[in-house]
């Protein structure tokens, strides 16, 4: 398993879950959607492979889990181009990017799962089923999530 430590990295992932969610829906992918799908990427990597794949620092906020480097990402790749990001008044943002990045053949088998399984489920659905993790529900708000 290769763990993503480079904001580069994590890029490509984030640009491959909005691209797939942009190619089956044509529709941007809303920011906690996207959160939570690259929390449950995490989760299952942990599971499978015993440690997550993004080395992200998750912290239990107001929605669940949150990363804050995923936004400075979600920033960096709107300010170059390469996604386009769309604000909704009163409901959010919105992601889309229309060229499928490359990522490695590992990491594709953990997103693939997680995708398949959650990318079309109603939001609360997926907030639901966050927060009955018990990474998630023995957490207190601010505090950072810790894998055992």
């Amino acid at each position: 398993m290769f763990l993503i430590k480079r904001r580069s990295s994590l890029g490509s992932l984030i640009k491959f879950i909005v691209y797939r969610f942009w190619s089956r829906n044509k529709v941007g992918i809303g920011r906690t959607r996207l959160m939570k799908l690259l929390f449950l990427v995490d989760y299952e990597a942990h599971k499978e492979e015993g440690e997550p794949l993004t080395g992200l620092k998750w912290m239990l906020w107001l929605f669940g889990p949150f990363s804050v480097d995923v936004l400075d990402t979600l920033d960096e790749l709107e300010e170059r181009g390469e996604l386009t990001a769309e604000h909704v008044a009163g409901v959010g943002h919105f992601y889309t990017c229309r060229s499928e990045p490359r990522i490695s053949t590992d990491i594709r088998k953990i997103v693939d799962k997680v995708l398949e399984e959650y990318m079309n489920k109603p939001l609360p659905d997926i907030l639901n089923h966050v927060y009955s993790l018990d990474i998630v529900k023995n957490a207190e708000l601010g505090e950072e999530l810790k894998w055992q």
